[in-house]
């Protein structure tokens, strides 16, 4: 008789809980990359190739989500092997990379985040929700306390929701607060399940084709985020503590506000200075107005220029996870090669080509993007 998917997952569930209660240091013997007990066997090269005979046989019914590992040794000593690499690392350019992560749950995907972008000069910000659950906070405490040169978690009592409320104010928290670390050129500002695509070498080359213009989401107007009822013009809204002098046409035309993603890279500058949805996607599950992706999106998020993808959920699936931090440690420390970063997306960029000659003589805005490179929607 065939094995009820409850009780096999009761028994996956069972399997993994022994690996991880005897403790054992399985990774010690492993060169390279050593990924979770649940996805010790899954096959990262052929996901990277996107090859859709084996992906089929890991999505799905099949598809591999997290074991929460409830031993989990919090010592700074064992932290610190989890997340510091086993090579030296070579200095950056921009003297380093500052983050701005608001979390609140899942703290094993929050430590594999800060394992993928770990470099001695980068610095980390973290501001969790006031709801998240009493051993998440102690955990991220213990994480901070064990870094305190390079982390800070804020003393700020704020809930924060997936609709973005309270998301901004706390990334202002952390923006000020990472200004006290000197030397950072770039910000990025990110939520609990953003997974991290590129190298923090392939960051820092690109903030420096960037040139101090920022890398933000801007688009049309989401009206639903409008209070009904509520008049948007400037005097309404009290935008100018004095109206003197300002034309009268000026403070009663409504304003036209633009809508963008949380995510963001910022300059130092811009910190000190205080796409659109689809529902196309390769998982066939979305949240929110977002796409979960899988593993079967590794192949995109391995060759597309974008630096972020949200939301990676571990609960859905743990295996593009770990490949994705596989292919971030081979390229890091290995000097795996499987796909080039197209220096020209970046340095082409509307916003950089303003940001860097919008104040020579004769200098025209061209908003029309001057190259074409795949999509999200070419691999669909």
């Amino acid at each position: 008789p065939s094995i009820l998917d409850s009780q096999k997952v009761l028994t996956y569930e069972r399997v993994i809980s022994i690996l991880q209660k005897d403790g054992k240091d399985y990774c010690s013997n492993i060169k390279g990359y050593c990924r979770r007990p649940e996805t010790r066997h899954v096959n990262c090269d052929a996901a990277l190739r996107g090859d859709k005979e084996y992906l089929s046989t890991v999505t799905g019914l099949n598809r591999i989500p997290v074991v929460p590992n409830s031993y989990l040794n919090m010592s700074c000593a064992q932290i610190s092997d989890r997340v510091l690499p086993k090579y030296n690392m070579n200095p950056l350019k921009l003297g380093g990379i500052a983050f701005a992560r608001n979390v609140f749950t899942d703290y094993e995907f929050i430590e594999k985040q800060i394992q993928m972008t770990w470099h001695p000069d980068n610095r980390y910000c973290f501001v969790v929700d006031k709801l998240a659950e009493k051993d998440f906070i102690e955990k991220m405490k213990q994480l901070v306390g064990c870094f305190d040169e390079q982390m800070v978690m804020m003393p700020v009592e704020i809930h924060m929701t997936s609709a973005g409320h309270n998301q901004n104010l706390a990334h202002t928290h952390c923006m000020q607060a990472l200004l006290q670390y000197p030397n950072w050129g770039y910000l990025l500002l990110l939520q609990n399940y953003d997974i991290v695509t590129k190298t923090v070498y392939d960051m820092d080359r690109v903030f420096d084709l960037l040139g101090g213009a920022n890398d933000m989401q801007i688009k049309q107007e989401n009206l639903y985020f409008r209070v009904k009822g509520q008049k948007w013009d400037p005097i309404s809204l009290k935008l100018f503590r004095n109206t003197s002098g300002i034309p009268e046409h000026v403070l009663q035309t409504p304003l036209i506000t633009s809508s963008g993603g949380v995510e963001a890279t910022l300059s130092r500058e811009a910190t000190v200075w205080g796409k659109p949805r689809s529902l196309r996607c390769r998982t066939m599950t979305h949240r929110h107005g977002t796409c979960l992706y899988g593993i079967e999106d590794l192949q995109p998020m391995a060759e597309l220029p974008y630096l972020l993808w949200n939301k990676v959920y571990p609960q859905f699936d743990q295996a593009v996870v770990d490949c994705t931090a596989e292919l971030i440690y081979n390229r890091t420390f290995l000097g795996q090669v499987d796909h080039e970063l197209k220096e020209d997306y970046y340095s082409n960029l509307v916003t950089v080509k303003y940001h860097k000659d919008h104040k020579k003589p004769g200098f025209v805005l061209n908003c029309k993007p001057t190259q074409k490179l795949r999509s999200y929607e070419d691999y669909l």
